[in-house]
């Protein structure tokens, strides 16, 4: 479907903006001028220089004094008049009219440039200057230029997208002025490197150059100082995005360089350049705006183009096929300026018309329908599903016919329907219904069939689906050899734990952190027994960590045990099973991605590991290192940790939630951390609970599954994570 809305031509492609995921769409009455996306929130000035914010606010980017993420526009600093915003990252940078710049959001790599590394959630004055005249925000560096032409820059140096010399790792915490003696026209700060044009029309670049998006056509990785890109002088504009740069000379000819490996330079191929290439030549363009790995631009003509990444339909062709070369978007429309985000695309027609597409985040369609949710909401119209089980931004769950339906991220095929294009609504796996039981891990799948045959899918370069190959993934179901009859199956962030029929355990994956449990620490890419001779009840894979219960009930762990994950009292990695305590009435365990839950045989509830954000719920935000005992009058049937939150359904059939709430995960209705448990609604019909790394998903008691918090990948099923149209 079509959408248009109403916006006055004026958008500025050099003011930054170029690492937004999710923008959608807003209704804004011919009141806007000019806008920039973040990386998942949006800034646009009104014709009166009034200045809105909408989307993610977790670093306070959106300045309004909070922390709390909008779904509709937010005016910040009423009263006042703007000229220019860049949205980076998490950060916002913008420019009064009377020349003072201003900063706000995240402040970790001293991208504010008020001296100090504290992220701010109002704006702050960066220098006492009034000359500032253009202003571009990175992922975390800053730069911007004077009236007099001088070049100011501030922020993350690690591979010397400052400009300062080869000083890697030092940032600059205010404004540093390069290349004294020089006038600048126009500056663009991209994911790590910095791109910009003397008053002369020369070319100049710096900073990361793992794939030439310097365009140098050299092989360095990072350049450390400003460097001329050849001998031209006819350089008109410029864009900088995250890993690759595009430029338009003043004859109108495109050029690129850089990471190429979605076709992002648009030159026909997948092949990364380390000099500038001219793409379509003969053509003639007038604006061109880098993203992710997309690309858009506008002809002289007007006629729209786009090229590159389309996994979330962000070339706006109706399709998710990544292009190589440009190809014509809306034939027939004629457009006046475009804006890449990392995963979405917003235009302007000649007309005034404003259309976005693409990937939708957090809030960032600025219209009330935020796609995180907040409270748990209905996925699907589905009553005959029986279990669940959530990775890191995706979800499985097993129907009642023995069939499967996946949703989310599909990067690595962990979806298995063959494809690797992410699902917003619910899709079969294959036509098989024989499946008996599920476990996803960070971006893998391992499903039991009937038969106790054993099959996986998604990630596996290091080894985790245990396919005896480290394949970098696998998109549709491949049975896992020989053909053991297996019980039991457990996914950690990498690596994969499995109980067979006869009580022996296995594992595949990775092992820096010794969490096979082998005596090593190398990773393996086929089914491994440990202990052999021993029988075993429960097992639980964290992110690198490993839990299990024997069949006597005793408790054992091992992996990595930075956080005191492993409960044995300690702070010690161990690459061998160690068992913690002396008891003998554990009946289950379960891990989060650093933290550990174990349930006894009375069905209390123990909690150990990680505690930063409260997710092991014994009201302290203080780690643990053994198993400590949380409502000690309470029993408990299902639990599930996700990377910092914790979700349990009491015998009563009640859910409760606990830990980090930042996407709304627990489902409070709130964006509130917390360390106790809190009951999720008064309903009693709760079956099943599966959290994931910034989501939660749950099945009732009538078959039904429900959904909330973040939504990024489209794991809440609800449709609203992208659109492929304008």
């Amino acid at each position: 479907m079509t959408r248009l809305f109403i916006l006055p031509v004026g958008y500025r492609p050099d003011t930054g903006g170029l690492y937004a995921e999710e923008i959608i769409c807003i209704t804004v009455n011919l009141l806007y001028k000019t806008v920039s996306a973040g990386h998942s929130h949006t800034m646009a000035i009104k014709s009166d220089g009034s200045l809105w914010a909408w989307g993610s606010n977790l670093a306070g980017q959106l300045g309004d004094g909070t922390t709390t993420s909008r779904s509709e526009p937010v005016q910040v600093l009423s009263g006042t008049t703007w000229s220019a915003v860049a949205a980076g990252w998490a950060h916002t940078l913008a420019i009064k009219s009377d020349g003072t710049l201003w900063g706000w959001g995240a402040n970790d790599d001293y991208q504010l440039g008020d001296t100090t590394d504290v992220s701010k959630d109002a704006s702050i004055q960066i220098s006492s200057d009034s000359d500032w005249v253009q202003v571009s925000a990175g992922m975390g560096h800053s730069a911007a230029i004077k009236g007099d032409g001088s070049l100011w820059v501030w922020g993350r140096n690690n591979s010397g997208q400052l400009g300062v010399g080869n000083v890697p790792w030092k940032f600059a915490d205010m404004p540093v002025k390069i290349l004294t003696g020089t006038l600048w026209s126009m500056v663009s700060a991209g994911g790590e490197q910095t791109l910009a044009i003397g008053s002369d029309g020369s070319l100049w670049g710096w900073g990361d150059n793992c794939a030439g998006q310097v365009g140098a056509a050299i092989t360095a990785q990072a350049v450390f100082a400003p460097v001329r890109i050849g001998k031209d002088n006819d350089w008109l504009s410029l864009s900088a995005g995250d890993a690759y740069t595009l430029a338009i000379k003043q004859d109108g000819s495109l050029w690129a360089c850089g990471e190429n490996d979605a076709g992002q330079l648009g030159d026909g191929s997948t092949a990364n350049r380390l000099a500038f290439t001219n793409i379509q030549p003969g053509s003639a363009w007038s604006v061109v705006a880098a993203g992710g790995k997309h690309s858009i631009g506008i002809k002289r003509d007007r006629t729209g183009w786009a090229w590159g990444n389309n996994d979330f339909g962000q070339l706006g062709d109706l399709t998710k096929v990544s292009k190589y070369a440009p190809v014509e978007i809306l034939p027939g429309t004629t457009w006046a300026v475009v804006a890449a985000g990392f995963n979405h695309t917003t235009g302007i027609t000649t007309a005034g018309t404003l259309g976005t597409w693409g990937a939708n985040g957090t809030g960032q369609l600025g219209d009330r329908s935020a796609v995180n949710r907040l409270v748990s909401t209905q996925i699907a119209d589905d009553t005959n599903l029986l279990k669940v089980s959530s990775g890191y931004f995706y979800n499985l769950a097993l129907k009642n016919d023995g069939s499967l339906i996946a949703l989310g991220n599909n990067y690595f095929g962990q979806l298995g329907d063959g494809t690797i294009l992410n699902k917003n609504i619910p899709t079969k796996v294959r036509t098989d219904t024989k499946w008996l039981s599920i476990a996803t891990g960070g971006f893998h799948t391992l499903a039991i069939k009937s038969d106790g045959t054993l099959w996986g899918w998604g990630y596996n370069l290091c080894g985790q689906l245990g396919d005896g190959s480290t394949l970098s993934y696998r998109n549709a179901p491949v049975k896992i050899k020989p053909d053991f009859t297996w019980s039991k199956i457990a996914c950690g962030g990498r690596h994969t734990l499995a109980i067979k029929s006869d009580g022996t355990l296995w594992v595949c994956g990775y092992n820096v952190c010794g969490q096979l449990g082998d005596g090593t620490n190398t990773s393996r890419n086929k089914p491994t027994p440990i202990l052999t001779g021993t029988t075993w009840l429960s097992v639980a894979a964290g992110e690198n960590h490993s839990l299990a219960v024997k069949t006597d009930g005793t408790l054992w762990a091992w992996g990595n045990n930075e956080y005191g994950q492993r409960g044995d009292g300690t702070n010690k990695n161990r690459n061998v099973p160690t068992q913690i305590g002396d008891a003998n009435n554990w009946l289950e365990v379960i891990a989060g991605s650093n933290h550990s839950i174990g349930l006894k045989n009375n069905r209390t509830l123990w909690v150990w590991g990680d505690n930063l954000s409260g997710q092991l719920g014994d009201g302290t935000n203080i780690s643990k290192n053994s198993p400590v005992l949380i409502m000690s009058s309470s029993t408990w049937t299902v639990v599930s940790a996700g990377w910092a939150h914790t979700l349990a359904i009491k015998t009563d059939g009640t859910l409760w939630a606990w830990g980090n709430n930042e996407n709304g995960q627990l489902g409070d209705d709130t964006m509130l951390d917390r360390n106790q448990p809190c009951q999720i609604n008064n309903e009693t019909n709760w079956i099943d609970v599966s959290a994931g790394l910034v989501h939660t998903v749950a099945l009732k008691s009538n078959g039904t599954l429900w959904g909330w918090g973040g939504n990024l990948s489209g794991q809440l099923g609800d449709g609203t994570a992208w659109k492929e149209s304008h």
